[in-house]
């Protein structure tokens, strides 16, 4: 009888076994929903929706995202950790949701441990913008601007704790000057600022002010890539400006939340790899002032971790306070 049960135990687990192995070879065969924690138009809905249509395209079904905005992605983040790791829910997030905010407050979810990493998509990097009627022309001219105003001189950034403040807090300390942080709800609030003359400048994503850049409605100073943009290839690099070690920039990517089997996860990895190597897609995000920057599942995961370090070590180096 023992031998019986036992038997019809082993079948049953091995039923659940093939069915969970047929379910991930057949994954997707519904709808899959992309959580983004941003508002729709701005530079994070719009490449979810880029990254969205192309793997509808690769693998055969709908992904639908979803706008979870609020407590710049920790809303969303906190959405994906509820939900069932089965690959059908996956969230688009960014440095400045993932790799930062623990650093400043208690978060429902730890960044590491609660999500898998599935690839990064993209690099968006930071700009600094200037009012044109400011008589900073270059770094050499900002810096000299900065000094003359003896600790008044002011600069906006996209909210305190934001990837735009820790890099703001560091460029202080790496050009040895002395200017008033002025936080903001957004890369668009300190963007109309500046070109109201209400800040002199900003440190923002390319991506949120590339318009006015290539309008010349505002004066970019440099960015802070490894090499310039393609878009962008009068704007110099911080870099190649004498300061070789400052490359930061806020990165895009998706995540699933943990024990999403690792079948599927790979199998998002390598669609999200053909997606980004298309032509005209890259054409169009570097339009818009981002390099695709993909990283599979593996590379990324590894970097986001020594990201999670590295923003820790700036913060505390820096001394930024929480507030």
């Amino acid at each position: 009888m023992k031998s019986l049960f036992r038997n019809g135990l082993l079948a049953a687990m091995g039923a659940c076994v093939a069915f969970a192995a047929c379910a991930q070879d057949d994954y997707p065969n519904r709808t899959v929903r992309v959580l983004v924690g941003y508002s729709p138009g701005g530079a994070t809905d719009l490449q979810a929706r880029m990254l969205s249509e192309g793997l509808q395209k690769q693998l055969g079904q709908p992904f639908v995202v979803e706008n979870r905005q609020g407590a710049s992605g920790v809303l969303a983040a906190q959405t994906l950790k509820s939900q069932p790791a089965d690959g059908y829910t996956l969230m688009v997030a960014t440095s400045g949701a993932m790799a930062i905010p623990q650093n400043f407050q208690k978060l429902p979810y730890d960044p590491l441990n609660d999500f898998i990493p599935i690839a990064q998509i993209v690099a968006n990097d930071l700009v600094m913008i200037v009012n044109n009627k400011s008589p900073a022309k270059d770094l050499k001219g900002f810096v000299e601007l900065i000094n003359s105003e003896k600790g008044r001189y002011s600069y906006g950034v996209s909210g305190h704790g934001s990837i735009t403040h820790v890099a703001g807090e560091r460029l202080k300390r790496e050009l040895g000057v002395d200017m008033q942080v002025v936080p903001y709800r957004g890369d668009s609030m300190a963007f109309a600022d500046t070109l109201g003359g209400s800040v002199p400048a900003s440190f923002v994503a390319m991506p949120s002010v590339a318009q006015a850049v290539k309008a010349d409605q505002v004066r970019a100073l440099f960015v802070t890539g490894s090499k310039r943009l393609a878009s962008f290839p009068q704007v110099p690099t911080l870099a190649e400006l004498g300061y070789p070690d400052f490359v930061m920039s806020s990165w895009i990517a998706v995540f699933a939340p943990a024990g999403t089997p690792a079948p599927i996860v790979t199998k998002l990895s390598n669609a999200i790899g053909k997606v980004m190597s298309d032509p005209d897609l890259v054409e169009k995000l570097e339009s818009t002032g981002s390099r695709v920057e993909y990283r599979d599942q593996a590379s990324f995961d590894k970097f986001f971790r020594q990201d999670v370090d590295t923003f820790a070590r700036i913060i505390r180096e820096a001394n930024i306070a929480v507030k």
